[in-house]
């Protein structure tokens, strides 16, 4: 979770800071685009939360009678909060029109990848059709990854 947590707290403060000291004004474009992306962010996340219920965990567990979620975001994402998370990577230097917190979002969208693979190797193992759920669905975006 840290490959997450930590990238995602230096692209918040990392695009402030530098918003801050070198006070450029982002344009209409940017500051338009980065709301999109948070308010994207944020529908996605709070449906993806919804579509799981009580199923949902910051760490790799399987609760007793745990089951894959297979409707809402579920039905064609596997991911859709890791997707959220990537979005919101995206929204803060984008919105600013800042530079160097780019960084930190690239290091985080590798942290969210590598996050995946972990949780995909888990899921397979431990959730009972777990691998059958993988071959009708993408895990970021539909018909691409």
């Amino acid at each position: 979770a840290w490959l997450i947590v930590v990238p995602y707290w230096l692209v918040i403060l990392g695009s402030a800071f530098e918003y801050i000291t070198f006070q450029q004004p982002p344009s209409w474009v940017a500051a338009v685009l980065g709301v999109l992306f948070f308010a994207e962010a944020a529908l996605v996340r709070v449906r993806a939360h919804l579509d799981l219920g009580p199923g949902f965990s910051m760490f790799l567990e399987k609760g007793e009678g745990q089951q894959v979620v297979t409707h809402g975001l579920y039905a064609h994402v596997r991911h859709p909060l890791y997707l959220a998370n990537i979005l919101l990577f995206i929204a803060c230097p984008l919105f600013l029109s800042v530079t160097f917190a780019w960084v930190a979002t690239l290091l985080g969208i590798g942290g969210v990848v590598a996050r995946i693979n972990l949780e995909e190797r888990f899921l397979l193992a431990e959730m009972p059709g777990y691998d059958e759920y993988q071959k009708h669905t993408a895990r970021l975006i539909p018909r691409i990854w």
